[in-house]
């Protein structure tokens, strides 16, 4: 692995093992950058320690953490376009989860790790 690659994998590795710093935002600042798509207390406690557990595999298996960060970020994105999209595209359903004008936060986020991790593994595949 190049220099280059390294530093990509550790980095998303971090990110990963951050999870914890981002459950602290969440439940001390209402700040939920990681899972703004889940409602309840026990789903994103569950998505936070799965988080956790994605940290610990890409830094124990460094070459996996692209991969990990790829398809996280991807169901995680995914899901919150869906948080969003479904109150208002459902007739009936009010917008009272509608999150505001710092919502945009999590795609900013997620969607970054998204890309970041796309191209490390586009790298780690195409020598």
């Amino acid at each position: 692995m190049t220099k280059r690659e390294t530093s990509a994998v550790r980095l998303i590795g971090a990110y990963y093992l951050a999870t914890p710093l981002f459950w602290l935002l969440d439940i001390g600042l209402g700040l939920d950058l990681r899972a703004a798509f889940l409602d309840g207390a026990g789903a994103r406690l569950s998505w936070y320690v799965l988080c956790t557990v994605l940290g610990v595999i890409a830094w124990r298996w460094p070459a996996a953490a692209p991969l990990i960060g790829l398809v996280e970020s991807a169901i995680n994105f995914f899901l919150l376009i869906a948080g969003i999209m479904l109150p208002i595209m459902l007739p009936g359903d009010d917008l009272s989860n509608w999150p505001g004008p710092w919502g945009i936060l999590p795609f900013l986020l997620i969607g970054s790790v998204c890309i970041y991790s796309f191209h490390s593994a586009k790298r780690a595949l195409v020598p």
